[in-house]
């Protein structure tokens, strides 16, 4: 029984450890797309004006 609660709680933190890393990865695109956004945005208004 200590075993499978072993196996399992290893399982749950590999997977813990991997949902955390995916969020990481998405929230530093979603920054770094806003980041590219803003800068074009401010190029396209500089030009304008």
């Amino acid at each position: 029984m200590s075993i499978f609660l072993t196996t399992l709680l290893l399982s749950f933190n590999k997977i813990y450890k991997t949902v955390v890393t995916i969020s990481y990865v998405i929230f530093a695109c979603c920054l770094l797309l806003f980041f590219v956004f803003f800068f074009f945005y401010q190029i396209n208004t500089y030009r304008t004006y």
